[in-house]
């Protein structure tokens, strides 16, 4: 479940950059990722998810402090190369912060299952 919250967070997070680039607004994100937190998961669990999630933002907001990181991953982004953009994020986040496991795994698990083929709809 970690791991999902974990992909969710940076999915939304990598959208957000493409959508908007320098003008990200932080706290902004955390709020809306808290509200999406809310309709997806269960009451009980909601505190655990917004600490991952938090977390999970708190350090792709420090590695991603220089505005041309974010422009290049927004331009990334908003031409459809998701799997660049968080190739690119990786790339920051494995320099600024190599000891950011749950981001780093997050990300990876996104290029993996962005990867794989789509399923056959009936």
């Amino acid at each position: 479940m970690q791991k999902w919250i974990i992909s969710a967070v940076i999915s939304f997070l990598v959208r957000q950059i493409g959508k908007y680039g320098e003008g990200l607004d932080w706290d902004k994100v955390k709020s809306d990722v808290h509200a999406r937190i809310d309709d997806l998961a269960p009451k009980s669990l909601s505190g655990l998810f917004y600490d991952i999630a938090d977390n999970v933002l708190d350090v792709f907001k420090d590695a991603l402090s220089k505005p041309d990181d974010l422009v290049s991953i927004a331009q990334s982004a908003a031409s459809g190369d998701f799997s660049g953009s968080c190739n690119r994020i990786i790339d920051i986040i494995a320099a600024a912060h190599p000891d950011s496991c749950a981001a780093l795994s997050g990300l990876k698990s996104l290029l993996d299952d962005d990867k794989k083929p789509d399923e056959p709809t009936t």
